[in-house]
């Protein structure tokens, strides 16, 4: 999670795409180790969604999304 907060703070608005996922898992519902962390960090409100591009979400830092 530290890394995901970190490269949003370093890059900006981030869609799930520009992680790279390589699908090592057998269970059929199984989400990636970055999408479970990006999930939870959402949860949490530590991100927020700052945009949509067609139906991809972009993801960035809830302090830089959401106005004091």
């Amino acid at each position: 999670m530290a890394a995901i907060g970190a490269r949003r703070g370093a890059e900006g608005p981030l869609s799930t795409q520009a992680w790279e996922t390589k699908k090592a898992w057998k269970e059929m519902w199984a989400r990636a180790p970055h999408k479970r962390a990006r999930d939870q960090m959402w949860y949490a409100g530590e991100l927020a969604t700052s945009h949509r591009t067609n139906f991809t979400k972009y993801y960035d830092l809830s302090e830089r999304v959401i106005p004091d």
